[in-house]
Protein backbone atom coordinates (compact mmCIF):
# COMPACT_ATOMS: atom_id res chain seq x y z
CA UNK A 1 0.00 0.00 0.00
CA UNK A 2 1.34 3.47 -0.89
CA UNK A 3 2.38 5.79 1.89
CA UNK A 4 -0.44 7.82 3.34
CA UNK A 5 -0.34 11.46 2.25
CA UNK A 6 -2.29 12.38 5.37
CA UNK A 7 -0.16 11.23 8.29
CA UNK A 8 3.65 11.45 8.68
CA UNK A 9 5.52 8.25 9.55
CA UNK A 10 6.49 9.43 13.04
CA UNK A 11 2.81 9.87 13.93
CA UNK A 12 1.66 6.46 12.69
CA UNK A 13 1.39 2.87 13.78
CA UNK A 14 1.84 0.28 11.04
CA UNK A 15 -0.57 -2.64 10.88
CA UNK A 16 0.10 -6.23 9.82
CA UNK A 17 -0.77 -5.41 6.21
CA UNK A 18 1.45 -2.33 6.16
CA UNK A 19 -1.47 0.06 6.53
CA UNK A 20 -0.52 3.23 8.42
CA UNK A 21 -2.90 4.66 10.99
CA UNK A 22 -2.45 7.83 13.07
CA UNK A 23 -1.36 7.09 16.62
CA UNK A 24 -2.63 7.67 19.18
CA UNK A 25 -6.17 7.52 17.84
CA UNK A 26 -7.99 10.71 18.86
CA UNK A 27 -11.44 12.23 18.28
CA UNK A 28 -11.99 13.57 14.78
CA UNK A 29 -11.70 17.24 15.72
CA UNK A 30 -8.25 16.66 17.22
CA UNK A 31 -7.03 14.81 14.12
CA UNK A 32 -8.21 17.72 11.98
CA UNK A 33 -6.26 20.18 14.13
CA UNK A 34 -3.18 17.97 14.33
CA UNK A 35 -2.87 17.06 10.65
CA UNK A 36 -3.47 19.92 8.16
CA UNK A 37 -3.96 17.53 5.26
CA UNK A 38 -6.99 15.99 6.99
CA UNK A 39 -8.88 19.28 6.81
CA UNK A 40 -7.85 19.60 3.17
CA UNK A 41 -9.24 16.12 2.52
CA UNK A 42 -12.61 17.04 4.03
CA UNK A 43 -12.73 20.29 2.05
CA UNK A 44 -11.84 18.52 -1.20
CA UNK A 45 -14.61 18.09 -3.75
CA UNK A 46 -14.55 14.36 -4.52
CA UNK A 47 -15.98 12.47 -7.49
CA UNK A 48 -19.47 12.45 -5.93
CA UNK A 49 -19.62 16.17 -5.04
CA UNK A 50 -22.52 17.93 -6.76
CA UNK A 51 -21.61 20.99 -8.76
CA UNK A 52 -22.99 24.47 -8.09
CA UNK A 53 -25.32 25.59 -5.28
CA UNK A 54 -26.99 23.20 -2.85
CA UNK A 55 -30.05 23.56 -0.65
CA UNK A 56 -28.10 23.55 2.63
CA UNK A 57 -25.39 26.05 1.56
CA UNK A 58 -22.71 23.55 2.57
CA UNK A 59 -19.35 23.37 0.78
CA UNK A 60 -17.38 21.24 3.23
CA UNK A 61 -18.07 17.96 5.02
CA UNK A 62 -18.23 19.77 8.37
CA UNK A 63 -20.94 22.14 7.15
CA UNK A 64 -22.88 19.34 5.48
CA UNK A 65 -22.85 17.18 8.61
CA UNK A 66 -23.92 20.13 10.77
CA UNK A 67 -26.89 20.74 8.46
CA UNK A 68 -27.91 17.09 8.82
CA UNK A 69 -27.67 17.30 12.63
CA UNK A 70 -29.85 20.42 12.67
CA UNK A 71 -32.42 18.68 10.50
CA UNK A 72 -32.55 15.29 12.25
CA UNK A 73 -31.58 15.64 15.92
CA UNK A 74 -34.90 16.26 17.64
CA UNK A 75 -33.53 16.02 21.19
CA UNK A 76 -30.14 16.33 22.95
CA UNK A 77 -30.21 12.58 23.60
CA UNK A 78 -30.70 11.78 19.90
CA UNK A 79 -28.09 14.34 18.88
CA UNK A 80 -25.45 12.72 21.10
CA UNK A 81 -25.96 9.33 19.48
CA UNK A 82 -26.06 10.76 15.95
CA UNK A 83 -22.83 12.69 16.53
CA UNK A 84 -21.15 9.58 17.91
CA UNK A 85 -22.15 7.41 14.92
CA UNK A 86 -21.27 10.05 12.32
CA UNK A 87 -17.88 10.61 13.93
CA UNK A 88 -17.24 6.85 13.84
CA UNK A 89 -18.14 6.71 10.15
CA UNK A 90 -15.89 9.63 9.28
CA UNK A 91 -12.99 8.30 11.38
CA UNK A 92 -13.24 4.93 9.63
CA UNK A 93 -13.36 6.58 6.18
CA UNK A 94 -10.41 8.84 7.03
CA UNK A 95 -8.15 6.22 8.63
CA UNK A 96 -8.99 3.04 6.73
CA UNK A 97 -9.60 4.32 3.17
CA UNK A 98 -8.45 8.00 3.30
CA UNK A 99 -11.70 9.48 2.04
CA UNK A 100 -14.12 12.26 2.85
CA UNK A 101 -17.90 12.08 2.43
CA UNK A 102 -17.86 13.24 -1.21
CA UNK A 103 -15.64 10.28 -2.16
CA UNK A 104 -17.54 7.42 -0.51
CA UNK A 105 -19.01 4.84 -2.88
CA UNK A 106 -21.52 2.03 -2.42
CA UNK A 107 -18.61 -0.39 -2.11
CA UNK A 108 -17.12 1.77 0.65
CA UNK A 109 -20.33 1.69 2.67
CA UNK A 110 -20.48 -2.08 2.31
CA UNK A 111 -16.92 -2.24 3.64
CA UNK A 112 -18.00 -0.06 6.56
CA UNK A 113 -20.86 -2.43 7.25
CA UNK A 114 -18.41 -5.35 7.37
CA UNK A 115 -16.19 -3.31 9.70
CA UNK A 116 -19.13 -2.86 12.10
CA UNK A 117 -20.02 -6.53 11.90
CA UNK A 118 -16.66 -7.94 13.05
CA UNK A 119 -17.28 -10.64 15.66
CA UNK A 120 -14.49 -9.55 18.01
CA UNK A 121 -15.04 -5.82 17.45
CA UNK A 122 -13.94 -3.35 14.76
CA UNK A 123 -10.48 -4.38 13.58
CA UNK A 124 -7.70 -3.90 14.47
CA UNK A 125 -9.41 -4.35 17.84
CA UNK A 126 -6.49 -2.98 19.88
CA UNK A 127 -6.54 0.17 17.74
CA UNK A 128 -10.29 0.88 17.51
CA UNK A 129 -11.52 -0.49 20.86
CA UNK A 130 -10.72 0.39 24.45
CA UNK A 131 -12.17 0.92 27.92
CA UNK A 132 -14.80 3.55 28.58
CA UNK A 133 -12.79 6.78 28.87
CA UNK A 134 -13.35 10.51 28.53
CA UNK A 135 -12.56 12.11 25.16
CA UNK A 136 -9.63 13.90 26.80
CA UNK A 137 -8.02 10.66 27.96
CA UNK A 138 -5.17 9.08 26.02
CA UNK A 139 -7.08 5.78 26.40
CA UNK A 140 -10.12 7.07 24.47
CA UNK A 141 -11.29 4.88 21.60
CA UNK A 142 -14.43 5.10 19.43
CA UNK A 143 -15.59 1.60 20.44
CA UNK A 144 -15.55 -0.39 23.66
CA UNK A 145 -15.70 -3.77 21.94
CA UNK A 146 -17.93 -5.79 19.60
CA UNK A 147 -21.14 -4.02 18.62
CA UNK A 148 -24.45 -5.69 19.36
CA UNK A 149 -26.71 -6.40 16.38
CA UNK A 150 -28.99 -3.42 17.25
CA UNK A 151 -25.96 -1.12 17.54
CA UNK A 152 -24.60 -2.31 14.19
CA UNK A 153 -27.95 -1.71 12.58
CA UNK A 154 -28.36 1.73 14.14
CA UNK A 155 -24.88 2.83 13.12
CA UNK A 156 -25.48 1.77 9.54
CA UNK A 157 -28.92 3.43 9.46
CA UNK A 158 -27.31 6.71 10.55
CA UNK A 159 -24.69 6.40 7.79
CA UNK A 160 -27.33 5.65 5.14
CA UNK A 161 -29.63 8.44 6.31
CA UNK A 162 -26.78 10.94 6.28
CA UNK A 163 -25.70 10.08 2.74
CA UNK A 164 -29.27 10.03 1.45
CA UNK A 165 -29.97 13.43 2.98
CA UNK A 166 -26.83 14.96 1.46
CA UNK A 167 -27.83 13.64 -1.95
CA UNK A 168 -31.39 15.00 -1.67
CA UNK A 169 -30.10 18.41 -0.63
CA UNK A 170 -27.68 18.60 -3.56
CA UNK A 171 -24.40 18.19 -1.67
CA UNK A 172 -23.76 14.75 -3.19
CA UNK A 173 -24.30 13.99 -6.86
CA UNK A 174 -25.55 10.43 -6.20
CA UNK A 175 -26.68 8.48 -3.15
CA UNK A 176 -24.05 5.78 -2.41
CA UNK A 177 -26.33 3.95 0.03
CA UNK A 178 -26.35 0.21 -0.83
CA UNK A 179 -29.57 -1.13 -2.28
CA UNK A 180 -31.89 -1.98 0.58
CA UNK A 181 -30.10 0.44 2.91
CA UNK A 182 -29.79 -0.95 6.42
CA UNK A 183 -32.71 -3.33 6.05
CA UNK A 184 -30.58 -6.31 5.04
CA UNK A 185 -28.00 -5.82 7.79
CA UNK A 186 -30.46 -7.49 10.10
CA UNK A 187 -34.21 -7.60 10.45
CA UNK A 188 -35.76 -5.79 13.40
CA UNK A 189 -37.67 -8.91 14.31
CA UNK A 190 -34.38 -10.72 14.89
CA UNK A 191 -33.27 -8.42 17.68
CA UNK A 192 -36.54 -7.17 19.13
CA UNK A 193 -37.62 -10.59 20.23
CA UNK A 194 -37.91 -12.46 23.52
CA UNK A 195 -34.11 -12.54 23.87
CA UNK A 196 -34.31 -8.92 25.06
CA UNK A 197 -37.04 -9.61 27.59
CA UNK A 198 -36.66 -10.51 31.26
CA UNK A 199 -38.72 -13.50 32.30
CA UNK A 200 -40.83 -13.21 35.47
CA UNK A 201 -38.25 -15.37 37.25
CA UNK A 202 -35.40 -13.06 36.14
CA UNK A 203 -37.28 -9.90 37.15
CA UNK A 204 -38.16 -11.33 40.58
CA UNK A 205 -34.55 -12.37 41.12
CA UNK A 206 -33.33 -8.87 40.23
CA UNK A 207 -35.68 -7.38 42.83
CA UNK A 208 -34.40 -9.90 45.40
CA UNK A 209 -30.81 -8.83 44.72
CA UNK A 210 -31.87 -5.18 44.98
CA UNK A 211 -32.98 -5.74 48.57
CA UNK A 212 -29.55 -7.13 49.48
CA UNK A 213 -27.70 -3.93 48.54
CA UNK A 214 -25.95 -2.25 51.45
CA UNK A 215 -27.54 0.63 53.37
CA UNK A 216 -24.78 1.32 55.88
CA UNK A 217 -24.29 4.96 54.94
CA UNK A 218 -26.67 7.79 54.14
CA UNK A 219 -25.49 7.85 50.52
CA UNK A 220 -26.04 4.09 50.15
CA UNK A 221 -29.60 4.47 51.45
CA UNK A 222 -30.29 7.26 48.97
CA UNK A 223 -28.83 5.33 46.06
CA UNK A 224 -30.77 2.19 46.93
CA UNK A 225 -34.04 4.09 47.25
CA UNK A 226 -33.45 5.87 43.93
CA UNK A 227 -32.52 2.63 42.18
CA UNK A 228 -35.63 0.87 43.49
CA UNK A 229 -37.93 3.62 42.21
CA UNK A 230 -36.02 3.97 38.93
CA UNK A 231 -36.26 0.23 38.17
CA UNK A 232 -39.96 0.02 39.02
CA UNK A 233 -40.81 3.19 37.09
CA UNK A 234 -38.81 2.24 33.98
CA UNK A 235 -40.53 -1.15 33.86
CA UNK A 236 -44.07 -0.12 34.75
CA UNK A 237 -44.12 2.96 32.52
CA UNK A 238 -42.35 1.20 29.65
CA UNK A 239 -40.05 4.21 29.68
CA UNK A 240 -36.99 4.99 27.66
CA UNK A 241 -34.05 6.20 29.75
CA UNK A 242 -34.13 9.55 27.93
CA UNK A 243 -37.79 9.96 28.88
CA UNK A 244 -37.09 9.28 32.55
CA UNK A 245 -34.18 11.74 32.53
CA UNK A 246 -36.35 14.50 31.07
CA UNK A 247 -39.38 13.97 33.33
CA UNK A 248 -40.10 16.44 36.15
CA UNK A 249 -41.99 15.36 39.25
CA UNK A 250 -45.13 17.18 38.10
CA UNK A 251 -45.26 14.96 35.00
CA UNK A 252 -47.23 12.68 37.36
CA UNK A 253 -50.74 14.09 37.64
CA UNK A 254 -53.83 12.91 39.50
CA UNK A 255 -57.42 12.92 38.29
CA UNK A 256 -60.34 11.94 40.54
CA UNK A 257 -61.89 9.85 37.78
CA UNK A 258 -58.83 8.36 36.05
CA UNK A 259 -56.32 8.17 38.87
CA UNK A 260 -52.61 8.80 38.30
CA UNK A 261 -51.15 9.48 34.84
CA UNK A 262 -47.62 10.06 33.59
CA UNK A 263 -47.47 12.79 30.95
CA UNK A 264 -44.44 12.16 28.78
CA UNK A 265 -42.93 13.53 25.60
CA UNK A 266 -41.23 10.62 23.92
CA UNK A 267 -39.13 9.85 20.88
CA UNK A 268 -39.75 12.22 17.98
CA UNK A 269 -41.52 14.66 20.34
CA UNK A 270 -44.46 12.23 20.50
CA UNK A 271 -46.65 12.96 23.57
CA UNK A 272 -48.09 10.16 25.65
CA UNK A 273 -50.30 9.60 28.69
CA UNK A 274 -49.41 6.44 30.62
CA UNK A 275 -51.53 5.09 33.49
CA UNK A 276 -49.64 4.87 36.79
CA UNK A 277 -50.40 2.35 39.53
CA UNK A 278 -50.82 3.23 43.17
CA UNK A 279 -47.91 0.90 43.90
CA UNK A 280 -45.55 3.04 41.84
CA UNK A 281 -46.80 6.24 43.46
CA UNK A 282 -46.16 4.67 46.86
CA UNK A 283 -42.62 3.78 45.74
CA UNK A 284 -42.09 7.41 44.71
CA UNK A 285 -43.35 8.65 48.07
CA UNK A 286 -40.97 6.28 49.90
CA UNK A 287 -38.12 7.55 47.73
CA UNK A 288 -39.05 11.16 48.47
CA UNK A 289 -39.19 10.46 52.19
CA UNK A 290 -35.59 9.18 52.08
CA UNK A 291 -34.68 12.41 50.26
CA UNK A 292 -36.36 14.41 53.01
CA UNK A 293 -39.03 15.73 50.61
CA UNK A 294 -42.76 16.02 51.37
CA UNK A 295 -44.94 13.05 50.45
CA UNK A 296 -47.55 15.21 48.72
CA UNK A 297 -46.86 15.80 45.03
CA UNK A 298 -47.39 19.36 43.82
CA UNK A 299 -48.39 20.47 40.33
CA UNK A 300 -45.74 23.17 40.71
CA UNK A 301 -42.93 20.73 41.51
CA UNK A 302 -40.70 20.81 38.42
CA UNK A 303 -37.71 19.14 40.10
CA UNK A 304 -36.39 16.04 38.28
CA UNK A 305 -38.32 12.84 38.89
CA UNK A 306 -34.94 11.06 39.11
CA UNK A 307 -32.60 13.63 40.69
CA UNK A 308 -28.89 13.72 41.26
CA UNK A 309 -28.02 12.79 44.86
CA UNK A 310 -24.88 14.87 45.11
CA UNK A 311 -26.37 17.53 47.40
CA UNK A 312 -29.13 15.54 49.11
CA UNK A 313 -26.86 13.44 51.29
CA UNK A 314 -24.54 16.31 52.24
CA UNK A 315 -26.96 19.00 53.38
CA UNK A 316 -29.78 19.59 55.75
CA UNK A 317 -33.10 19.64 53.84
CA UNK A 318 -33.75 23.19 55.07
CA UNK A 319 -30.45 24.42 53.61
CA UNK A 320 -30.80 23.02 50.08
CA UNK A 321 -30.94 25.66 47.39
CA UNK A 322 -32.96 25.53 44.18
CA UNK A 323 -29.92 24.58 42.12
CA UNK A 324 -29.19 21.46 44.17
CA UNK A 325 -32.78 20.16 44.11
CA UNK A 326 -33.03 20.77 40.36
CA UNK A 327 -29.81 18.87 39.60
CA UNK A 328 -30.82 16.33 36.95
CA UNK A 329 -29.13 13.18 35.73
CA UNK A 330 -28.30 12.87 32.05
CA UNK A 331 -29.56 9.77 30.20
CA UNK A 332 -26.04 8.35 30.00
CA UNK A 333 -25.70 8.43 33.78
CA UNK A 334 -29.09 6.77 34.30
CA UNK A 335 -28.11 4.09 31.79
CA UNK A 336 -24.91 3.38 33.72
CA UNK A 337 -26.80 3.12 37.01
CA UNK A 338 -28.98 0.27 35.74
CA UNK A 339 -26.10 -1.40 33.89
CA UNK A 340 -24.13 -1.34 37.15
CA UNK A 341 -27.04 -2.96 38.95
CA UNK A 342 -27.54 -5.63 36.28
CA UNK A 343 -23.85 -6.47 36.59
CA UNK A 344 -24.36 -6.97 40.35
CA UNK A 345 -27.31 -9.26 39.61
CA UNK A 346 -25.16 -11.26 37.16
CA UNK A 347 -22.43 -11.62 39.80
CA UNK A 348 -24.99 -12.81 42.36
CA UNK A 349 -26.48 -15.30 39.88
CA UNK A 350 -23.02 -16.73 39.13
CA UNK A 351 -22.65 -17.66 42.81
CA UNK A 352 -26.22 -18.95 43.18
CA UNK A 353 -26.50 -22.49 41.82
CA UNK A 354 -30.26 -22.24 41.33
CA UNK A 355 -29.94 -19.04 39.28
CA UNK A 356 -26.66 -19.48 37.39
CA UNK A 357 -28.57 -19.62 34.11
CA UNK A 358 -29.43 -15.93 34.63
CA UNK A 359 -25.83 -14.76 34.76
CA UNK A 360 -25.45 -14.30 30.99
CA UNK A 361 -28.92 -12.75 30.75
CA UNK A 362 -28.04 -9.92 33.12
CA UNK A 363 -24.56 -9.42 31.68
CA UNK A 364 -26.27 -8.68 28.36
CA UNK A 365 -29.29 -6.81 29.75
CA UNK A 366 -29.66 -3.06 29.36
CA UNK A 367 -32.22 -0.56 30.71
CA UNK A 368 -34.20 -0.83 27.45
CA UNK A 369 -34.92 -4.46 28.28
CA UNK A 370 -37.29 -3.21 30.99
CA UNK A 371 -39.32 -1.38 28.34
CA UNK A 372 -39.34 -4.45 26.08
CA UNK A 373 -40.38 -6.62 29.01
CA UNK A 374 -43.29 -4.36 29.93
CA UNK A 375 -44.60 -4.17 26.37
CA UNK A 376 -44.32 -7.94 25.95
CA UNK A 377 -46.07 -8.54 29.28
CA UNK A 378 -48.97 -6.26 28.34
CA UNK A 379 -49.56 -8.12 25.08
CA UNK A 380 -49.30 -11.48 26.83
CA UNK A 381 -51.77 -10.18 29.44
CA UNK A 382 -54.45 -9.54 26.82
CA UNK A 383 -53.99 -5.87 25.92
CA UNK A 384 -54.83 -5.14 22.27
CA UNK A 385 -52.14 -4.02 19.85
CA UNK A 386 -53.68 -0.52 19.44
CA UNK A 387 -53.71 -0.13 23.24
CA UNK A 388 -50.07 -1.19 23.52
CA UNK A 389 -49.12 1.05 20.58
CA UNK A 390 -50.47 4.07 22.49
CA UNK A 391 -48.82 2.93 25.71
CA UNK A 392 -45.42 2.51 24.04
CA UNK A 393 -45.69 5.75 22.02
CA UNK A 394 -44.97 3.84 18.82
CA UNK A 395 -45.49 5.77 15.59
CA UNK A 396 -46.48 2.64 13.68
CA UNK A 397 -48.37 -0.41 14.88
CA UNK A 398 -45.98 -2.61 12.89
CA UNK A 399 -43.36 -1.79 15.53
CA UNK A 400 -45.73 -2.92 18.27
CA UNK A 401 -46.43 -6.17 16.43
CA UNK A 402 -42.78 -7.14 16.79
CA UNK A 403 -43.44 -7.68 20.49
CA UNK A 404 -46.32 -10.10 19.87
CA UNK A 405 -44.67 -13.47 20.41
CA UNK A 406 -47.91 -15.44 20.72
CA UNK A 407 -47.90 -16.59 17.09
CA UNK A 408 -44.28 -17.69 17.34
CA UNK A 409 -45.03 -19.55 20.56
CA UNK A 410 -48.08 -21.21 18.99
CA UNK A 411 -45.91 -22.33 16.07
CA UNK A 412 -43.31 -23.76 18.45
CA UNK A 413 -46.03 -25.68 20.31
CA UNK A 414 -47.41 -27.05 17.04
CA UNK A 415 -43.95 -28.17 15.97
CA UNK A 416 -43.43 -29.84 19.36
CA UNK A 417 -46.76 -31.71 19.02
CA UNK A 418 -45.92 -32.88 15.49
CA UNK A 419 -42.44 -34.01 16.57
CA UNK A 420 -43.87 -35.88 19.57
CA UNK A 421 -46.42 -37.62 17.33
CA UNK A 422 -43.77 -38.64 14.82
CA UNK A 423 -41.60 -39.95 17.66
CA UNK A 424 -44.49 -42.11 18.90
CA UNK A 425 -45.01 -43.47 15.39
CA UNK A 426 -41.32 -44.38 15.07
CA UNK A 427 -41.40 -46.14 18.44
CA UNK A 428 -44.50 -48.11 17.44
CA UNK A 429 -42.92 -49.18 14.15
CA UNK A 430 -39.76 -50.23 15.99
CA UNK A 431 -41.81 -52.44 18.35
CA UNK A 432 -43.64 -54.04 15.43
CA UNK A 433 -40.37 -54.78 13.67
CA UNK A 434 -38.94 -56.45 16.75
CA UNK A 435 -41.68 -59.13 16.81
CA UNK A 436 -41.73 -59.82 13.08
CA UNK A 437 -39.31 -61.98 11.11
CA UNK A 438 -36.68 -59.97 9.32
CA UNK A 439 -37.35 -59.41 5.63
CA UNK A 440 -34.45 -59.79 3.18
CA UNK A 441 -33.88 -56.54 1.31
CA UNK A 442 -32.73 -56.54 -2.31
CA UNK A 443 -29.05 -55.82 -2.89
CA UNK A 444 -28.92 -52.26 -4.28
CA UNK A 445 -25.18 -51.86 -4.76
CA UNK A 446 -24.78 -51.35 -8.50
CA UNK A 447 -21.29 -49.98 -8.27
CA UNK A 448 -22.42 -46.34 -8.38
CA UNK A 449 -21.92 -43.86 -5.59
CA UNK A 450 -24.94 -42.13 -4.16
CA UNK A 451 -25.61 -38.67 -5.61
CA UNK A 452 -24.17 -35.76 -3.67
Amino acid sequence: MTESPLFPDDACVIGDNGHKRPYPLRPLAELINRFPKVQALFDRRGWNAAQGENAIKAYSDEAAVEAWFNSHAKSPHTERYYKRDVERLRLWALIEIHKGLTELSERDLNLYRMFLNEEDGPKPVDYWCGPNSSRQSKNWRPYRGPLSIPSQRQAFIVACNLMGYLNRKGYLRTDPTPEGGASDLTKKSLWRGPERVLTPQAWDYALEVLETLAERTALQKLRKARLRFFLLATYELGARVSEMAASPTNSLVYDNQKGWTWNVVGKGEKPGKVPVSEELVEALIRFRSVLGLPAALSVNDDTPLIPSLEKYWQTDPRQRDSESTHAELLPGRLYKIIKWFFKRVAQAAAKDESHQHLELVFRRASPHWLRHTRITDLIAGGATLPQVKDFARHSNISTTMLYNHEQEQALRQSIARVDAHRKQQRQALAQDASVKAPVALPHLDDGKESPT
